[in-house]
């Protein structure tokens, strides 16, 4: 097994790339009015529903972390920052789903499974760092 820990770097690149990648299509899907979303009206309108404070706001902070973010981390900078963000960001759609009634598997898109999911994903770059093959490790970051 030693052998496959030369490539954990390799297996945390990829993880960024598809976390990355996962998070600015929902991010642009949340400012984009044609989407199923319905754009950041859509979206704030969601956010309304659920109580959430400052929906308005939020419903933009979520979609530009969810861009800007998901391409950082795609490159690795400031991985653990992003990884905390993003968790607390799923920890809120998870409660939120659970809020709805929804169950861990539901095979029309509404269960919680895709969501932990993420946030484990997510937990795993906060506590490893983005790994050798990110812009954190090029410019020795520790953030």
């Amino acid at each position: 097994m030693e052998f496959l820990s030369t490539f954990s770097d390799w297996g945390l690149l990829a993880l960024r790339l598809v976390l990355g990648t996962i998070f600015i299509v929902h991010g642009l899907a949340k400012l984009s009015p044609g989407s199923p979303v319905g754009g950041i009206a859509g979206w704030t309108k969601l956010l309304v529903g659920l109580g959430v404070p400052a929906p308005g706001l939020m419903a933009w902070g979520v979609a530009l972390l969810e861009v800007i973010g998901g391409a950082l981390l795609i490159i690795g900078f400031g991985a653990r920052t992003l990884a905390a963000l993003f968790t607390l960001n799923m920890l809120v759609a998870t409660w939120a789903k659970f809020k709805w009634g929804a169950k861990f598997t539901q095979f029309d898109g509404t269960g919680y499974e895709f969501d932990l999911l993420l946030i484990v994903a997510q937990l795993v770059l906060l506590t490893t760092g983005a790994g050798a093959l990110s812009l954190d490790a090029a410019l020795n970051l520790p953030f």
